[in-house]
C-alpha cells in the first residue's frame, strides 16, 4: 500500500461507498465500514436501513452515514 502524504486529507485518501445491512443483521454493514478505513480509504460512506440506523450509529465514529427507507408498501 502507499504511504499517505502528511498534507493528506481524507478524500485524497479515496472514498469507499458500502450499501449493506438490515435490522435483523446490521453487523456485516459496520464490519464493512471499518474494514474500509482500516485498508486506507479516506472516508468511507454507509447506506444501510433505517431499521439498523441504531446499531451503525452507536458502532461507527469514523464513516459517514446514510440511512434509506427500509419499508415497503
Amino acid at each position: 500500500m502507499p504511504v499517505k502524504k502528511l498534507d493528506a486529507h481524507k478524500y485524497s485518501g479515496g472514498k469507499v461507498f458500502t450499501i449493506a445491512g438490515s435490522g435483523k443483521l446490521p453487523g456485516a454493514a459496520v464490519f464493512a465500514a471499518n474494514a474500509a478505513i482500516l485498508s486506507g480509504a479516506g472516508a468511507s460512506v454507509l447506506a444501510f436501513p433505517e431499521s439498523a440506523s441504531a446499531v451503525a450509529q452507536i458502532k461507527l465514529d469514523s464513516a459517514i452515514l446514510e440511512s434509506y427507507d427500509d419499508q415497503f408498501t
